[in-house]
């Protein structure tokens, strides 16, 4: 067995999980009418409904393609992508989607050029970290008013801590398209044999700590614990430590159970 199938992970309490789970939510967030920019003035329902009552035959003729750009598909679940665009397609066969692809360091530079140039795709991909600041600017529509159309939209059919996550102000302005919880695993054979017992749902950080201790033999490049060291991981051991980022409008991430966490 190697040394990176032997590292075990312990985690606090189940009752974490739930509170972190929709932070890892991944969204997709459909584009106003207008293809407005971020700066601009959101056009007003009425208008809205004044467009789409009388489309001209250029608009008639864009809403038989639809453009989504994604992160997260390419390249290893493009398949499955085409797969969803089939079954789509069974329902509606006269609309066309075109997709766009770009690794994730490129992705939000890409879409925030689009969105300047008037020429944001109809729906894309946008990650729990990025949405507030979408909606906020006005480059997100308000699906509130675009599912109310349709008699077969069915809200309860998203987990709703992750539907509610891409809500701002009581208005719904993205759908999750995935979302990840935490999973914690530990190696048996490990702690039996060093004679540790089992994680339990009442293990706190440091009991975690003190088994790791056990559990480290660094001469065999065997080590005790082994934990996520992306920005998004932080999130959850802060709010496992009770770390609060923000206290009313008062910045605490300073505060002592952020730095230890």
């Amino acid at each position: 067995m190697s040394s990176q199938q032997q590292k075990a992970n312990t985690m606090r309490a189940p009752r974490i999980l739930v509170a972190v789970l929709a932070v890892t939510a991944l969204a997709g967030a459909a584009c106003s009418d207008a293809n407005q920019t971020a700066e601009a003035d959101p056009t007003t329902p009425a208008e809205l409904e004044a467009d789409d009552a009388t489309p001209t035959e250029t608009e008639e003729a864009e809403a038989e393609t639809i453009r989504y750009f994604t992160f997260s598909a390419a390249p290893d679940h493009l398949e499955t992508l085409d797969a969803m665009i089939a079954a789509f397609n069974e329902q509606h066969p006269e609309i066309t989607v075109e997709v766009e692809t770009a690794p994730y360091e490129d992705y939000f530079t890409k879409l925030q050029t689009q969105l300047a140039g008037g020429d944001a795709p109809d729906a894309f991909e946008v990650n729990y970290e990025n949405f507030v600041s979408f909606a906020a600017k006005g480059a997100l529509a308000d699906l509130d008013t675009l599912s109310a159309q349709d008699p077969g939209f069915d809200a309860s059919t998203y987990y709703d801590r992750a539907y509610e996550a891409f809500q701002l102000e009581g208005t719904q302005y993205g759908l999750p398209a995935s979302y990840s919880t935490v999973v914690t695993f530990y190696n048996k054979d490990l702690f039996d044999a060093a004679g540790v017992a089992h994680p339990t749902a009442d293990w706190t950080w440091e009991d975690e700590k003190a088994a790791a201790e056990q559990l480290s033999q660094e001469s065999e490049d065997v080590w005790g614990h082994f934990g996520g060291i992306q920005f998004w991981e932080f999130y959850k051991t802060a709010a496992q430590n009770g770390c609060e980022f923000f206290t009313g409008d008062e910045v605490t991430v300073d505060a002592p159970a952020c730095v230890e966490a």
